[in-house]
Parts: C-alpha cells; structure tokens; sequence
C-alpha cells in the first residue's frame, strides 16, 4: 500500500511540473519581471494564438493527467487482485497444510487404536487362556478331591466292615471255644465214669467176665486215642503261622463249618486272609509239654493285637508334639505335620524364615502340601486344623514380583500377590517334615 501511495504523489508531483511548464513564456516572463521589480502586474492581453496554443496545453495536460490516473487505477486493482490472488493462495496453502496435519493427525490416531485394539485383543485371549486354565486346574482340584474323600469314605467303610468282621469272628471264636472247653469237661467227666464203673465191674464180676472187662478197656482207651489225636489234628491246623489260610473248623453243635470274613471290594483275597491271620492268635489251642491239651491258655483280645501292631505307626489327623499329622508315606513311619495352629499374618519375605520363630525344621508349605492340608486337616475335610477361610502363603514365587497363595474358604489356588510390598500380609500356616524308627 505505501508504494502506490508513493506513484500518487509522484504523478501528481510530475502533473505540477508539466502545467508549470506549459504556461506560456510571456505570462511568466511578465509576472517574473514584475515580482522582480516590485510592480502589479498589469493585464496584458494574450493573444488568440497563445491562449488556443494555452487551452491546447491544458487540454493535453488533462487527457495525459486522465490517462495516467486510468492507468494507476487499472495498476491499483491489478495489484489488489494479484494480493488478494496472493492472499487466497497462501489461505489455501495453510488450509492444505491445517488439512493434511489433521489427516496425518487422524492416520495417527487411527494406528494408534488399532494397536491399542490389538493389544486389548491380545490381553483379552491372554485372560481367557488364564481363565480357562485355571477352571482346568480347578476341576482337576476338585476330581482330586473327591477321589481323595470318594477313597477316604471306602476306607472308613472298609474299616467299619473289618470291625464288624472282627468283632463277629471273636464271638464265634469265643463260642468255640466255650463249646470246646464244654466238650472236653464231658468227656473227661464220661472218662472218670467209665473208669470208676469198670474199675466197680472189675471187683464185683466172676473170673469168668474178665475177658468182657478187657474189651471194655480197650474200647475205652481206643476212644481215648481218637479223641487225642483229632485234638492234635485240629490243633495243627488252626496254627496261623505255617497255613497260608487260616482253618475254621467244624462247630459241632451247628454241624457246618464256620464262614470266613468276608473280603471287601478293592482289597486282595491276600491281604485279607493276611489281616484276618493276624487278628487271630498263633495258637487256637494251647498246648502242654507231654502234647496233650492245654485249657487254661487263652488267645489275646483284637483290641490288644491292634494296639500293639499300630502303636509304632501314624496317621493323619493325629497330634505330634506342636503339629497336626497331615500326609504319610507308605512305612506309616514318616511324613509331613501342620502346625497346631496359624502364625500371625506377615509378608512373605519374613514367611520364609519362619523356622526362626518357632525352631528348627519347621517352613513355608509348597502349594501342594497346602492343598493336601486343605483335603486331609483342612475345610476340605472335617477342619481339624482349625484353619481360617483366609489366604495363605506357599514358598512358590509366581514371577519375578509375585508369590502364590491358596484361599481355604474354597481351595482356590489361583491367587498371586505382590511378596515384597510390607502391606501384602497373609496367615502362615508351617509344615515340618518327620520320621521315626
């Protein structure tokens, strides 16, 4: 704008100086000489050719003066739509430019949430593998479970029928036996009589009744015999120690032989002829040093013989010192306990050296022994252990940050908390490890 306001004042500086120049030198010349002598000017007249060659000047003057302000008109918009040309370019170009930031902008975002996309997927097929393999291992948990408690009621069944077995084998052997010393009184008592009536026959009869004396006595001693050597036999076979059966003999009174116990299912004829055999005492019948039969010896009472078999072994559920037995191996000699009761909650780090508070041997549980606390001593079972339905630590790190836990509300082993944080405080359940000879 300044340099058109610039050719303005110099055309009109230029116009000045062509209307000065085309005056006429005489009207000057006069006027000059006048104002140099201090004289009016006087009116001189001009003459027709001076003032037509002066209207021709001023005519000239103002068509060249409309011709040069045309033009500057004519030059003045071309340049005011060259600028606005100009200016509607560069809009044009910053709104191309605003245009093409946007679109890059939203190409951005668009990769942007489609990564994010991505990884949501991603995330979301991770979850669902987790999930799915923790209702895997959950369902394993629970067929364990009630494998574990389907095995334990078959065995406390198992045990209830060998009792009632037992139990009814002792009655019919008690009865045998009272049967037995019955039999033996009679027969002693037929023996006193028929020796005390020979002996009577023998004084009394003529020589003659000798020879029906004799017959007697030896009809009486062959009974005898008979009677000592069945006794002999049925007291070979009824010693538990050389037959791989135990015998059952003959109930006299009943006239049948008596019925083994009966052998429970998932058990071997084997081992139960092998706990039946060591129920009953070695010797049925007790025997004197001449052979004969012995009817003051008595055979110990099943409740002794177990007592006296299993007083070596443990179990689990059993208390042991400052523990609760909770596994076993196969000797019965050894195993794992729990102990008595729930350490006070604590982060995992001082879990680890629990064996400092309550002495030597005793640590953290593996997850495993926590899920058989769970199923033996635990609310999986009767909750012998007294545990609470809160989580619990296991020495198991689930990465570099976390460590697992199990819930005894439920069993749940899907936990993993943070094992550095001093907030993270869980119960701490110990375990120890145990053998004896």
């Amino acid at each position: 704008m300044s340099s058109k306001s610039d050719n303005l004042k110099n055309s009109g500086q230029e116009h000045a100086d062509n209307t000065s120049e085309n005056i006429g030198p005489s009207a000057f010349d006069r006027s000059q000489i006048s104002m140099n002598f201090g004289q009016e000017e006087e009116d001189y007249p001009m003459t027709e050719e001076e003032f037509k060659a002066m209207a021709e000047a001023e005519m000239k003057n103002r068509a060249e003066e409309g011709r040069r302000l045309r033009e500057e008109m004519e030059a003045r918009k071309r340049l005011e739509e060259e600028q606005q040309s100009l200016s509607d370019t560069s809009v044009k170009i910053e709104e191309e430019h605003r245009l093409k930031k946007e679109v890059e902008a939203l190409e951005l975002r668009i990769e942007e949430d489609a990564k994010i996309k991505e990884k949501i997927e991603a995330q979301e097929i991770r979850l669902e593998e987790e999930k799915r393999l923790k209702d895997e291992e959950r369902l394993r948990e629970v067929r364990r479970l009630e494998e574990v408690r389907a095995k334990r009621e078959i065995e406390q069944k198992d045990r209830k029928k060998m009792a009632v077995a037992l139990k009814a084998r002792d009655e019919e052997w008690r009865k045998f036996k009272e049967d037995t010393d019955l039999r033996e009184k009679q027969e002693t008592l037929e023996h006193h009589e028929i020796a005390a009536q020979a002996k009577e026959d023998s004084n009394k009869t003529v020589p003659i009744k000798t020879t029906n004396s004799k017959r007697k006595a030896l009809i009486l001693v062959f009974m005898v015999a008979i009677a000592i050597v069945g006794i002999w036999i049925f007291s070979e076979f009824n010693s538990g120690a050389t037959e791989d059966t135990p015998f059952y003999p003959t109930n006299k009174s009943t006239g049948v032989d008596e019925p083994a116990a009966e052998i429970e299912p998932g058990a071997t004829q084997k081992q139960s002829i092998s706990e039946e055999t060591n129920a009953l005492p070695e010797n049925n019948i007790g025997e004197d040093s001449q052979g004969g039969v012995d009817t003051n010896s008595s055979s110990p009472s099943t409740e002794e013989q177990n007592s006296s078999t299993s007083s070596s072994d443990v179990l689990v559920g059993s208390s042991m010192g400052d523990g609760i037995i909770f596994k076993t191996d196969t000797s019965g000699k050894s195993g794992t306990m729990a102990y008595a009761r729930d350490v006070e909650p604590m982060t995992w780090d001082n879990a680890l050296t629990i064996n400092q508070q309550l002495g030597e041997g005793w640590r953290l549980p593996t997850m495993e022994e926590l899920r058989e606390m769970y199923a033996t001593i635990g609310p999986g079972a009767s909750n012998s252990g007294q545990f609470g339905d809160d989580l619990y630590w296991s020495n198991q790190s689930y990465d570099e940050n976390q460590a697992r836990l199990v819930r005894f509300s439920d069993g749940d082993t899907s936990f993993h908390y943070n094992k550095t944080a001093e907030h993270r405080k869980f119960n701490v359940r110990a375990v120890k490890d145990f053998s004896q000879p």
